[in-house]
């Protein structure tokens, strides 16, 4: 009988345990995203994404840190305090010029108010080497209305031969 017992008590701890790793922080609440792919990119191209987050609280939040966990990532917020449902973002750049193939880094956005939290987005990409682009991005700035702008981008490939663009 005591055995059954400690058996059943076990499986009570276990399963409480699994029901609480599901359930998000008020801090993770708050992110559109919690987790963040660039996919394929070509070595040299700008990579940049931000992740949306809204104060869904009465207090004032505020972000005392955001830092990565690798070289080739940098991220910056918008703003370090939010108002009641203000909102603002955490801007995240990969380095696609210094590293190459497969990346992977995290995001630690670090909250000391109302109350202490730790947000971590995982951040993916895959930086190909058989693909550069120079410059990284191209900006047109403002156009007018049936305006046609141009700019030039160089590309470079060293794969199969029947590759294109379209």
């Amino acid at each position: 009988m005591m055995r059954h017992v400690l058996c059943s008590f076990s499986l009570v701890v276990a399963f409480s345990g699994v029901a609480s790793a599901e359930e998000l922080t008020w801090a993770q609440k708050m992110f559109e995203h919690l987790s963040h792919d660039f996919g394929d990119v070509a070595r040299g191209s700008d990579t940049v994404f931000r992740i949306k987050l809204t104060n869904l609280y009465k207090e004032t939040v505020h972000i005392s840190n955001v830092r990565t966990t690798c070289g080739c990532t940098a991220a910056k917020p918008s703003k370090n305090s939010l108002e009641s449902r203000e909102e603002g973002y955490i801007e995240i750049t990969m380095d696609t010029r210094k590293f190459s193939r497969k990346k992977e880094s995290n995001v630690i956005v670090t909250f000391d108010s109302p109350f202490p939290a730790e947000v971590r987005i995982p951040i993916a990409v895959y930086i190909r080497t058989d693909v550069v682009v120079e410059p990284g991005g191209v900006n047109f700035g403002a156009v007018e209305v049936g305006g046609a702008p141009t700019q030039t981008v160089a590309i470079a490939y060293a794969g199969r031969p029947d590759w294109t663009i379209r």
